[in-house]
């Protein structure tokens, strides 16, 4: 009879912590569907590699549509790349590269559901690529 008891009661403890691991799981923040300014449509990359120095020429146009009219910056990580020059529907756009991220600011008004192009030109000596954050 004790042994049942205390098999039960340890049962329920183990189950009474895995629910709470799983609603910390839940209602975590970092775990939620992140809130994004845009929404990435095509992506065209013209490359050019020098394998001998392992540099990375590039120059990426990414078609976008907005998903709100209140898009203030445009974040991409971009380990070890060198931005040399960011545009934004073929507008030269303010951007700069902080904490191996590239931030661009638009100079101009997004409409909300509109679609628009950035084009980044760099060179990078990163193994891995670019990518998109939000």
């Amino acid at each position: 009879m004790k042994k049942n008891i205390l098999f039960s009661l340890l049962m329920i403890i183990t189950l009474y912590s895995f629910s709470q691991e799983y609603r910390k799981y839940l209602y975590e923040p970092n775990y939620e569907t992140a809130s994004v300014n845009i929404e990435l449509i095509h992506t065209d990359a013209y490359l050019k590699i020098d394998p001998y120095k392992e540099i990375l020429d590039g120059r990426v146009i990414m078609s976008f549509k907005t998903k709100n009219s209140k898009t203030d910056s445009i974040v991409f990580s971009v380990p070890n790349t060198e931005v040399n020059n960011v545009s934004i529907d073929e507008k030269n756009t303010k951007f700069k590269v902080l904490n191996n991220k590239l931030i661009i600011y638009p100079t101009q008004k997004f409409g909300f559901q509109t679609e628009h192009s950035v084009e980044i030109k760099y060179i990078s000596t990163s193994s891995s690529g670019l990518f998109y954050i939000g």
